[in-house]
């Protein structure tokens, strides 16, 4: 789980805030949930795997209401993370090669409505939004990506 004050600031002096005057604020309930109902051991992904909300509505039971909310578990059958724009969430365990505050704002990105795959498609992995991020390099923000969250 990221430090909220680390996140933040990445949101808005590194990726959004600064490329796409985008802005956030970032708290943090660190709260202990008991979302594993079919104790496997994993968050169920609710999309590809177990296609079942089941375990994540757990979670959102803690929702704020007007806020995307995101979850971070210590694993999650779905590989890295999923975003679900209309539910204003994203689920995140740990298996993932770049780092978790890249890729909470490359999440954030679907939550602002780029879908995926992004509607302008990139080869670029420094780009936020490029499927294989960069975790290390990558938080550039394409002109087309700009468009889409500032209408």
């Amino acid at each position: 789980v990221p430090n909220a004050g680390a996140l933040q600031t990445y949101l808005n002096n590194n990726s959004w805030g600064k490329q796409a005057n985008v802005h956030f604020t970032v708290t943090s309930n660190a709260a202990t949930m008991n979302y594993d109902l079919d104790h496997n051991g994993k968050l169920a992904d609710p999309l590809a795997v177990s296609t079942t909300y089941a375990e994540v509505n757990v979670l959102s039971s803690a929702k704020v209401a007007g806020a995307f909310n995101i979850y971070y578990a210590k694993e999650y059958e779905y590989p890295v993370a999923l975003a679900d724009d209309a539910r204003g969430e994203a689920w995140f365990g740990d298996a993932k090669n770049a780092g978790v505050i890249v890729i909470t704002a490359h999440e954030i990105g679907h939550l602002l409505g780029i879908s995926s795959p992004a509607p302008h498609p990139t080869s670029d992995r420094r780009d936020l939004m490029h499927a294989n991020i960069d975790g290390l390099s990558g938080c550039r923000i394409p002109y087309a990506h700009w468009n889409l969250v500032n209408p």
